[in-house]
Protein backbone atom coordinates (compact mmCIF):
# COMPACT_ATOMS: atom_id res chain seq x y z
CA UNK A 1 0.00 0.00 0.00
CA UNK A 2 1.31 3.13 -0.49
CA UNK A 3 -0.26 6.55 0.71
CA UNK A 4 -0.40 9.94 -0.14
CA UNK A 5 1.12 12.88 1.99
CA UNK A 6 -0.78 16.87 1.54
CA UNK A 7 2.08 18.18 3.98
CA UNK A 8 4.89 17.37 1.56
CA UNK A 9 3.33 16.52 -1.43
CA UNK A 10 4.66 12.97 -1.67
CA UNK A 11 3.72 9.13 -2.16
CA UNK A 12 5.15 6.62 0.12
CA UNK A 13 5.45 2.92 0.68
CA UNK A 14 3.87 1.18 4.24
CA UNK A 15 5.83 -1.12 5.56
CA UNK A 16 4.31 -4.42 6.78
CA UNK A 17 0.28 -2.45 6.43
CA UNK A 18 -0.81 -3.02 9.28
CA UNK A 19 -4.26 -1.23 8.97
CA UNK A 20 -5.49 0.77 11.98
CA UNK A 21 -1.76 1.54 13.45
CA UNK A 22 0.23 4.50 12.58
CA UNK A 23 2.83 5.45 10.24
CA UNK A 24 4.92 8.80 9.51
CA UNK A 25 6.10 9.84 6.27
CA UNK A 26 9.37 9.51 5.58
CA UNK A 27 10.03 12.78 3.94
CA UNK A 28 8.47 15.15 6.80
CA UNK A 29 7.72 12.86 9.72
CA UNK A 30 3.57 13.77 9.36
CA UNK A 31 1.65 10.98 11.49
CA UNK A 32 -0.86 9.05 9.75
CA UNK A 33 -2.97 6.21 10.48
CA UNK A 34 -2.99 3.33 8.14
CA UNK A 35 -6.52 2.91 6.57
CA UNK A 36 -8.53 -0.12 7.17
CA UNK A 37 -9.62 -0.96 3.62
CA UNK A 38 -6.80 -0.84 0.97
CA UNK A 39 -8.70 1.46 -1.46
CA UNK A 40 -9.69 3.94 0.89
CA UNK A 41 -9.22 7.94 0.58
CA UNK A 42 -5.32 8.76 0.33
CA UNK A 43 -4.06 5.70 -0.88
CA UNK A 44 -1.93 5.69 -4.25
CA UNK A 45 -2.85 2.91 -7.05
CA UNK A 46 -0.17 3.94 -9.70
CA UNK A 47 -0.27 7.72 -10.45
CA UNK A 48 -3.86 8.06 -8.92
CA UNK A 49 -4.73 9.24 -5.08
CA UNK A 50 -8.30 8.18 -4.15
CA UNK A 51 -10.18 10.56 -3.04
CA UNK A 52 -13.74 8.99 -2.36
CA UNK A 53 -15.87 5.97 -3.54
CA UNK A 54 -18.15 6.38 -6.71
CA UNK A 55 -20.01 3.51 -7.35
CA UNK A 56 -19.60 -0.43 -7.02
CA UNK A 57 -20.79 -3.38 -9.77
CA UNK A 58 -20.55 -6.71 -10.30
CA UNK A 59 -16.72 -6.85 -11.90
CA UNK A 60 -15.31 -3.55 -9.85
CA UNK A 61 -15.18 -0.40 -7.48
CA UNK A 62 -15.39 2.95 -9.09
CA UNK A 63 -13.61 5.73 -7.24
CA UNK A 64 -13.19 9.97 -8.18
CA UNK A 65 -9.51 9.88 -7.77
CA UNK A 66 -7.15 12.32 -9.04
CA UNK A 67 -3.86 11.81 -11.05
CA UNK A 68 -0.76 12.87 -9.47
CA UNK A 69 1.18 13.34 -12.46
CA UNK A 70 -1.90 15.90 -14.54
CA UNK A 71 -3.38 17.22 -10.91
CA UNK A 72 -7.05 16.01 -12.55
CA UNK A 73 -9.52 14.17 -11.10
CA UNK A 74 -10.72 11.20 -12.84
CA UNK A 75 -13.09 8.25 -12.37
CA UNK A 76 -10.63 5.16 -11.30
CA UNK A 77 -12.27 1.74 -12.03
CA UNK A 78 -10.36 -0.95 -9.94
CA UNK A 79 -10.87 -5.31 -10.49
CA UNK A 80 -12.39 -6.42 -7.36
CA UNK A 81 -10.14 -9.09 -5.51
CA UNK A 82 -11.74 -11.89 -6.28
CA UNK A 83 -11.07 -11.30 -9.64
CA UNK A 84 -7.59 -10.51 -9.97
CA UNK A 85 -6.49 -14.19 -10.15
CA UNK A 86 -8.78 -14.75 -12.96
CA UNK A 87 -7.32 -13.82 -16.30
CA UNK A 88 -10.73 -13.34 -18.19
CA UNK A 89 -11.15 -10.98 -15.32
CA UNK A 90 -8.35 -9.16 -16.15
CA UNK A 91 -8.19 -9.50 -20.00
CA UNK A 92 -11.36 -7.91 -19.68
CA UNK A 93 -11.07 -4.47 -18.31
CA UNK A 94 -7.68 -3.94 -20.16
CA UNK A 95 -9.99 -4.63 -23.28
CA UNK A 96 -12.65 -2.00 -22.03
CA UNK A 97 -9.88 0.10 -21.49
CA UNK A 98 -8.34 0.02 -25.08
CA UNK A 99 -11.71 -0.03 -26.43
CA UNK A 100 -12.51 3.24 -24.87
CA UNK A 101 -9.48 4.34 -25.89
CA UNK A 102 -9.92 3.96 -30.02
CA UNK A 103 -13.24 5.58 -29.68
CA UNK A 104 -13.19 9.51 -29.83
CA UNK A 105 -17.12 10.72 -29.46
CA UNK A 106 -18.55 13.57 -27.09
CA UNK A 107 -20.81 10.72 -25.30
CA UNK A 108 -17.61 8.16 -24.72
CA UNK A 109 -15.65 8.49 -21.51
CA UNK A 110 -11.89 9.19 -22.25
CA UNK A 111 -9.73 6.24 -21.28
CA UNK A 112 -6.64 8.02 -19.39
CA UNK A 113 -4.58 4.64 -18.19
CA UNK A 114 -4.92 0.89 -17.81
CA UNK A 115 -2.68 -1.02 -14.98
CA UNK A 116 -1.07 -3.07 -12.53
CA UNK A 117 0.31 -2.41 -9.33
CA UNK A 118 1.04 -4.97 -6.86
CA UNK A 119 -1.89 -7.31 -7.93
CA UNK A 120 -4.50 -4.46 -8.29
CA UNK A 121 -5.65 -3.94 -11.44
CA UNK A 122 -7.00 -0.58 -12.71
CA UNK A 123 -8.32 1.59 -15.32
CA UNK A 124 -8.56 5.34 -15.21
CA UNK A 125 -10.79 7.27 -17.04
CA UNK A 126 -12.28 11.04 -17.51
CA UNK A 127 -14.59 11.86 -14.17
CA UNK A 128 -17.89 12.70 -15.59
CA UNK A 129 -19.60 15.55 -13.16
CA UNK A 130 -23.69 15.52 -12.65
CA UNK A 131 -26.37 13.21 -12.32
CA UNK A 132 -27.27 9.95 -13.58
CA UNK A 133 -29.94 9.01 -16.18
CA UNK A 134 -31.23 6.55 -13.41
CA UNK A 135 -30.58 9.81 -11.18
CA UNK A 136 -33.25 11.55 -13.13
CA UNK A 137 -35.67 9.09 -13.78
CA UNK A 138 -35.51 8.54 -10.33
CA UNK A 139 -36.19 12.40 -9.81
CA UNK A 140 -38.48 13.17 -12.34
CA UNK A 141 -40.15 9.74 -12.80
CA UNK A 142 -41.19 10.86 -16.53
CA UNK A 143 -38.98 12.34 -19.28
CA UNK A 144 -40.74 14.25 -21.91
CA UNK A 145 -40.55 13.49 -25.20
CA UNK A 146 -38.18 16.09 -26.79
CA UNK A 147 -36.11 15.50 -23.75
CA UNK A 148 -35.91 11.79 -24.06
CA UNK A 149 -35.35 11.89 -27.68
CA UNK A 150 -32.17 13.71 -27.29
CA UNK A 151 -31.02 11.20 -25.00
CA UNK A 152 -31.53 8.73 -27.06
CA UNK A 153 -29.94 10.51 -29.69
CA UNK A 154 -26.66 10.70 -28.02
CA UNK A 155 -26.47 7.34 -26.71
CA UNK A 156 -27.17 6.25 -30.31
CA UNK A 157 -24.40 8.50 -31.63
CA UNK A 158 -22.29 6.85 -29.51
CA UNK A 159 -23.03 3.51 -30.12
CA UNK A 160 -22.99 4.31 -34.07
CA UNK A 161 -19.48 5.40 -33.25
CA UNK A 162 -17.94 2.95 -31.25
CA UNK A 163 -19.28 0.60 -33.65
CA UNK A 164 -18.56 1.93 -36.56
CA UNK A 165 -14.47 2.66 -35.25
CA UNK A 166 -14.05 -0.24 -33.66
CA UNK A 167 -16.60 -2.86 -34.11
CA UNK A 168 -17.62 -2.57 -30.28
CA UNK A 169 -20.99 -3.38 -29.04
CA UNK A 170 -21.68 -2.21 -25.47
CA UNK A 171 -22.58 -5.07 -22.94
CA UNK A 172 -24.68 -3.21 -20.86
Amino acid sequence: MKLYCDDCQKVFPVQGEHTGNQTACPHCGREFEIPEEHFSPGVVIGDFLIEKPLSKGGMGEVFVARQLSLDRQVALKVLQEKFTQDKEYVESLFNEARAAAKVNHPNIVQAYAVGEEDGVYYFAMELIRGRTFKEILKEEQVIEPLRALQVIRQISGALEAAWNEQKLVHQD
